[in-house]
């Protein structure tokens, strides 16, 4: 496992509730909405947001990997 993925994990382990505070933080400014029926469980509001699904997709590989 890479250098990178280890601090990520690491951080994402002592941090576990990151995304959500990112997700309200996004919904309250009218970027991101929770939706269950998306494919990452978060609909962006603004389809051009830079890095918005790029990130989304890392977030899925990571938590495919079983972290």
């Amino acid at each position: 496992m890479g250098q990178a993925l280890k601090l990520a994990m690491l951080f994402l382990s002592t941090n576990g509730s990151l995304v959500e505070r990112l997700v309200d933080l996004h919904e309250a400014r009218g970027v991101a909405v929770k939706d269950p029926s998306a494919p990452h469980g978060v609909r962006l509001l603004i389809e051009d947001y830079p890095y918005a699904s790029d990130g989304l997709e890392i977030w899925d590989a990571i938590k495919s990997k079983g972290y």
